[in-house]
């Protein structure tokens, strides 16, 4: 298991095996959930790219990145 921290997010391509999130790098606020896809993505946000779920998620944790919430702000 390792995960890799994506500062410069241009045109990152993901496959459908890795696990990846995105997150804003001034208030650490998640800006999606965890996803699982295939693709490229480009950001001016931080992508946290890995190979499981979990290691995700604890890279959240001892971060103290703010999980994504799925609550509409009115």
């Amino acid at each position: 298991m390792s995960y890799q921290v994506i500062t410069e997010v241009d045109n990152i391509q993901t496959s459908d095996t890795d696990w990846w999130m995105m997150y804003t790098p001034d208030d650490l606020e998640t800006v999606s959930p965890l996803m699982q896809c295939a693709g490229y993505t480009s950001s001016p946000d931080i992508m946290v790219k890995g190979d499981d779920k979990a290691e995700i998620e604890q890279y959240i944790i001892d971060n103290d990145i703010k999980p994504y919430s799925e609550e509409e702000v009115i």
